[in-house]
């Protein structure tokens, strides 16, 4: 289990978010698109929804009234976060998928290397809509996101 606490700075003028989603992104954008399924092998969709990286959310977790999706990808945080506040997030070790037969677990996390990448979708009525993709070093947490301008 890793604990990842997220602190939010923004521009000035910017004073809080009205909601903000963290979402765990795959390790290549079109990652299961074209996948045609072989005998036995994963479906296109269980290859698009099966994340690739080192971490995931642990499901039905999260901070506040917020919680992460029975898959771990997304939490999506509605109670207002003042700007300069963290969010403190529980992350598990993903597996190898089912059809991945002969990948043991300590493998496939040597594979995936120590690196999550995270997408953030800052949302204020007032300022818009931002989405800011990262990549966070677990051996580097905690981490604070800036909020960038328009």
């Amino acid at each position: 289990m890793l604990r990842l606490r997220v602190g939010l700075i923004g521009p000035a003028g910017l004073d809080r978010l009205d909601r903000l989603t963290v979402a765990i992104r795959n390790d290549h954008h079109r990652r299961g698109a074209g996948h045609h399924q072989r005998m036995g092998g994963p479906t296109p969709e269980e290859v698009k929804q099966h994340i690739w990286g080192p971490y995931r959310f642990t499901p039905h977790t999260g901070p506040d009234e917020a919680q992460a999706d029975s898959t771990g990808r997304q939490v999506v945080y509605c109670s207002g976060l003042p700007l300069g506040e963290e969010l403190p997030y529980q992350l598990e070790q993903t597996s190898p998928g089912h059809w991945m037969n002969g990948m043991t677990h300590q493998s496939w996390l040597q594979d995936r290397g120590t690196v999550i990448r995270l997408a953030f979708t800052a949302e204020h009525q007032d300022h818009g809509t931002w989405h800011l993709p990262c990549e966070i070093d677990t051996e580097a947490v905690p981490v604070t996101v800036a909020v960038p301008q328009q």
